[in-house]
C-alpha cells in the first residue's frame, strides 16, 4: 500500500512531507569523518543524496519509487554531482537484492517507522550486513502515534531493542520536523 501511495504522490508531484533542507544532524555526524561512503535509505528525490555529495562523500540513495529515482538522477546530475551518486530502484528491506559494497555511514529520514514488522527486521539485518564494523547508522523515526488503522512509531527503548543484535545505541534526541513528534537515533555497528 505505501509503495502505491509514494510512487502517485511522486508522479504527481505532490511531495509536501519532504524536509527542505538536509538536517543537520546528518552533517554534524559525518563532519569529523573522513570523507567515504554514505547510503540514504528511502532516498526519494536526493536532495540529500546530492546534498552530501557536496560535501565530498560517494553517496547511494535507495528507494522504491522509480520516478523518485529517475528524478533524483536528474537532479544530481544538475548538481554536477552525478559522478559521486548513486541511485537505486530497491527495496530497503531487501539490500541484499542490490548487491551493495560496504558504507561508512547509513542515514534514514522517515522511512523505517513505515515498515512493517517483519520488514523492520529485514530491514535491520540488511543495513548490518552493508555497513562496515564501528559506522554510523542515523535514524530518524515517528514516536508512537496513529496512522490511520496502525499505530507508527517507537519509543527509545524499543528502537534500542530491536537494533540491538547489530548496533549500539549511542544517543537519541528529540526532533520535530513535520507536526509529529519524532528522535534522531545514532547507532554504532557491532
Amino acid at each position: 500500500m505505501m509503495r502505491l501511495i509514494y510512487s502517485l504522490a511522486f508522479s504527481l508531484g505532490f511531495t509536501e512531507w519532504k524536509l527542505k533542507e538536509t538536517p543537520v544532524e546528518i552533517f554534524k555526524t559525518v563532519k569529523d569523518m573522513r570523507k567515504g561512503h554514505a547510503l540514504d535509505l528511502g532516498c526519494g528525490e536526493g536532495e540529500h543524496v546530492i546534498a552530501l555529495a557536496k560535501k565530498g562523500w560517494q553517496v547511494t540513495g535507495v528507494d522504491f519509487v522509480r520516478k523518485a529515482i529517475e528524478n533524483a538522477k536528474n537532479a544530481a546530475e544538475k548538481s554536477g554531482v552525478a559522478d559521486k551518486t548513486e541511485f537505486l530502484v530497491g527495496d530497503v528491506a531487501r539490500l541484499e537484492k542490490l548487491k551493495l559494497s560496504e558504507f561508512d555511514v547509513a542515514f534514514d529520514i522517515g522511512c523505517f517507522h513505515l515498515l512493517n514488522e517483519a520488514d523492520q527486521e529485514a530491514y535491520i539485518t540488511g543495513v548490518s550486513h552493508v555497513l562496515k564494523r564501528s559506522a554510523i547508522f542515523l535514524l530518524y523515526a515517528f514516536t508512537p502515534r496513529k496512522q490511520g488503522r496502525r499505530e507508527v512509531g517507537f519509543y527509545p527503548a524499543e528502537l534500542e531493542r530491536k537494533f540491538s543484535k547489530f548496533f549500539t545505541l549511542q544517543k537519541c534526541e528529540e526532533r520535530t520536523y513535520w507536526r509529529f513528534p519524532a528522535n534522531w537515533y545514532w547507532f554504532r555497528r557491532k
